[in-house]
């Protein structure tokens, strides 16, 4: 591993925001024609006013990422494969796309929050690196003003919370809180990842519709109540399934699903249950929360998903997957393969064991080498 080389942040700063409007934009024009048809100088800054478009380009760069080889290099054009290691910029790609969030979000809350004519007239001038730095760093003040807007006050509050790219489709959400409620939650705005989950939590109710003068209260009519449907099983909490530091899977709240007999045929895994159990260990929090809150399964379904995984996969292979960051190129791919295949809360567990399987296991050994490769190609 080279020296990491240290770039001070206006220097960075600059350095993200040309390679993102140079080589990125053009990467994206050609994979998506929605930015293909953006006017080249424009492109960067309409991408990041158009959330839908931002969380398009999100998804195209990391279903190809092989694409983007050309950017995601160190200070010594090394390749880099970990989301957390600096680029060439003195940046991480996680720290990128956390600037790129909140770069997103901030223009949100202004045009949201604020009116029109806060982004006609910007916090401070973005003609200048020294006027694009402060509104990424969230100690951007407005000319002639010694309160902060509304925007900017959501802003500063948030900003710190704000750090992977699911949150682009949440922005609209966020700009709901107050300052107030964003303070009381906390980090764990980083756990709830619906608007359902953040208008629960933050304790807001649906508005009733307001009725219209001359209208009339509906009648009462007394109905026979049905007979109440079986009970759901409630969506899982990723807290609860978290050691007390949050980092990794606490096995025991898996103890008795682990110990069902539908688990196990399932599941299919021959090791005893205690090396089971003893490599779940392993298992961390963002893995969790892909199978909880992306997919949706419920504690059975996860106990299968993971028990499978762990008996196709070689051990070294299986700690370093459970071990995956949030933005994984494997966590992404087994979400989106998931979505593909209609694998969720609804599915069975044997089809659970099945996607587990297609997913991971290695393709059976073959005469025709090239079928083999094909395969592995196909899988990869």
């Amino acid at each position: 591993m080279g020296a990491q080389v240290f770039i001070d942040s206006g220097t960075a700063i600059e350095q993200v925001r040309s390679t993102l409007k140079g080589p990125v934009l053009q990467l994206l024009a050609a994979g998506l024609p929605e930015v293909k048809r953006l006017p080249a100088q424009k492109g960067y800054d309409l991408i990041l006013g158009d959330l839908g478009l931002l969380e398009k380009s999100f998804a195209y760069f990391r279903t190809h990422r092989d694409q983007f080889k050309a950017v995601l290099v160190d200070a010594e054009a090394h390749p880099v494969e970990e989301d957390s290691t600096p680029l060439s910029c003195g940046r991480s790609l996680d720290e990128v796309v956390a600037m790129i969030v909140r770069s997103a979000a901030y223009r949100y809350f202004a045009a949201k929050l604020d009116g029109a004519a806060a982004l006609a007239a910007p916090v401070a001038p973005a003609r200048s690196l020294a006027g694009f730095l402060p509104v990424l760093t969230g100690r951007a003040k407005e000319p002639g003003r010694s309160r902060r807007s509304r925007a900017q006050a959501l802003y500063h509050a948030i900003r710190e919370y704000l750090l992977y790219e699911w949150q682009v489709p949440l922005v609209p959400a966020y700009s709901q809180l107050t300052p107030q409620e964003v303070i009381k939650l906390g980090p764990r705005l980083t756990d709830l990842r619906s608007p359902e989950a953040l208008r629960v939590a933050s304790g807001h109710r649906p508005q009733a519709a307001a009725r219209k003068p001359g209208d009339r209260p509906e009648p009462v009519v007394a109905r026979v109540p049905a007979p109440a449907p079986p009970a759901a099983e409630p969506r899982l909490d990723l807290a609860s399934l978290l050691t007390e530091d949050g980092a990794r899977l606490w096995v025991e709240t898996l103890g008795r699903a682990l110990q069902d007999p539908e688990v196990i045929r399932a599941a299919d895994n021959g090791e005893q249950p205690a090396h089971i159990k003893a490599a779940l260990k392993a298992v961390g929090r963002d893995l969790l929360r892909c199978l909880v809150e992306d997919i949706g399964f419920d504690k059975k379904q996860l106990a299968v998903c993971l028990v499978r995984a762990q008996a196709v996969l070689p051990r070294m292979a299986f700690e370093q997957m459970v071990r995956s960051s949030i933005n994984a190129p494997a966590l992404v791919k087994l979400v989106a393969m998931a979505k593909r295949q209609h694998i969720g809360p609804n599915s069975t567990l044997p089809d659970c064991a099945r996607f587990i399987t297609q997913h991971f296991a290695p393709p059976p050994p073959a005469a025709d080498g090239g079928a083999v490769a094909a395969r592995v190609k196909e899988n990869a």
